[in-house]
């Protein structure tokens, strides 16, 4: 008689020996800015998430609007705990971080189905915001971001965790326990006190781009208990502060990542913000129109310019432009001799400086066309002078030259009277003849003496 092996043990070799063993992943969409950023309502993005701990492969998956107004293919890998970034146009839309898919299309403000599938066309994930978006806000430009399976509003986080939304638990120390109720808000210590945990926002703020050498106001905010809260600024650079609201420049060009702690019997909350800073550049000419002379100041650089306490000196002169002095990418402005306080007409060097003070841009004027006729006319007016005194020099030199000979012919002659003789009484004129006194006779007397 054949022995018969029960059909469960033979199926489960069959997967053991054949089938792979797959580990756990779950890709799905983790955040969406729809709003697009800060720097323009076009740079929109959406971020993918993997919470597994095996790598996916993308290759033909697909993510899509329900209208077909965005759709593209995806390729790559997903790796474990990680994220992958679509960015809408062009990969300099979120400023900093390399794109792993660029698409093309719009997000409508009011709401969008999006619907990610893998290459089976079976549907991963599915975002119904078909009667407007459940998180997001267009003015501050949070993202609408995957928390603890509920969609929140918050600081963006592109190709990073979502944890600008932190549940505050407070932490007694000791003999801590929960209450009955697994989602009850309050824990009980030993001494029968009650802390209340609760949820607390905290929020770092927008995402900055400045100039270098501008300073940057960080304002935190924090919904939890004030009281006995200590805020932390860590800036990204090596430095930090203390306080909610602080002020900092950056030495270098860069990104940066700020983080905004809050720390409060023993527990932590913190929000993060991206900071980039790039090197500014200036072209600065010397112009005139209508008659009056200007300075224009040119941006060369790729963003647009706050230059507001920004700082151009002249000699001992200053000018301070005001706050919110906007000058956008390749844009120019002219400044007049009137609204500049200093003036444009000489050739002393002119000094652009950021609100720290350090150096921007250093501009020399040089001779314009428009100054040369004037310029002419005063070197030949020198040339007249110079003519004139070259003239004089000359005909000293020549009297000098022939006054010894005349001086002593005179001195030789027969003493004349010293007072006026009239030689002829007919005649129309008259000689004096004045012997030489004073200084001037001692001169002779020197030279001819004998």
């Amino acid at each position: 008689m054949k022995k018969l092996f029960p059909v469960s043990f033979v199926t489960s070799i069959f997967f053991t020996l054949v089938v792979p063993s797959v580990a756990s992943a779950e890709v799905f969409i983790s955040e969406v800015a729809w709003m697009g950023t800060s720097a323009s309502a076009n740079d929109e993005w959406i971020e993918l998430a993997n919470d597994g701990t095996a790598p996916v492969s993308l290759d033909g998956w697909k993510l899509a609007t329900g209208d077909g107004g965005v759709s593209t293919s995806l390729t790559g890998s997903l790796p474990a705990n990680g994220y992958y970034l679509l960015e809408r146009t062009s990969d300099d839309t979120v400023a900093g971080i390399t794109a792993d898919a660029i698409y093309t299309g719009s997000l409508s403000n009011t709401g969008e189905v999006l619907v990610l599938s893998d290459k089976s066309g079976a549907v991963v994930d599915r975002v119904d915001a078909s009667t407007g978006w459940p998180a997001g806000d267009n003015t501050t430009k949070d993202t609408m971001q995957k928390f603890s399976g509920s969609w929140v509003s918050a600081i963006s986080t592109p190709k990073a965790a979502n944890s600008s939304v932190h549940s505050v638990v407070a932490d007694t120390g000791t003999n801590t326990q929960s209450s009955s109720a697994g989602n009850s808000s309050s824990s009980s210590s030993s001494s029968g006190e009650k802390t209340s945990s609760g949820s607390a926002r905290i929020s770092a703020g927008k995402d900055r781009l400045v100039a270098l050498g501008t300073p940057i106001i960080f304002e935190g905010t924090f919904s939890g208990e004030q009281s006995g809260t200590d805020f932390t600024w860590s800036f990204g650079d090596g430095t930090k502060a203390q306080g909610q609201s602080v002020r900092h420049v950056y030495a270098f060009p860069g990104d940066y990542i700020a983080v905004f702690s809050a720390r409060s019997a023993g527990a932590v909350s913190s929000s993060r913000v991206q900071v980039k800073v790039f090197d500014p550049l200036f072209d600065m000419r010397l112009g005139t129109a209508r008659g009056k002379s200007f300075l224009e100041i040119t941006n060369k650089a790729s963003y647009e310019v706050n230059m507001g306490n920004f700082i151009l000196r002249k000699d001992r002169h200053e000018f301070i432009f005001p706050d919110d002095t906007v000058l956008g990418v390749k844009g120019a402005l002219k400044l007049s001799r009137e609204t500049l306080g200093f003036s444009l007409d000489d050739q002393d060097p002119i000094e652009l400086l950021a609100p720290d003070h350090s150096t921007l841009a250093l501009f020399t004027p040089a001779i314009s066309t428009s100054s040369l006729p004037i310029l002419a006319a005063r070197l030949a007016d020198a040339g007249k002078k110079v003519d004139e005194v070259k003239s004089k020099v000359s005909l000293l030199a020549s009297t000098v030259a022939v006054a010894p000979k005349s001086i002593a012919q005179v001195y030789n002659a027969p003493p004349a009277p010293k007072q006026t003789e009239e030689i002829s009484p007919a005649a129309s004129s008259t000689v004096t003849v004045t012997e030489p006194e004073g200084f001037f006779k001692r001169i002779l007397h020197f030279f001819f003496r004998g």
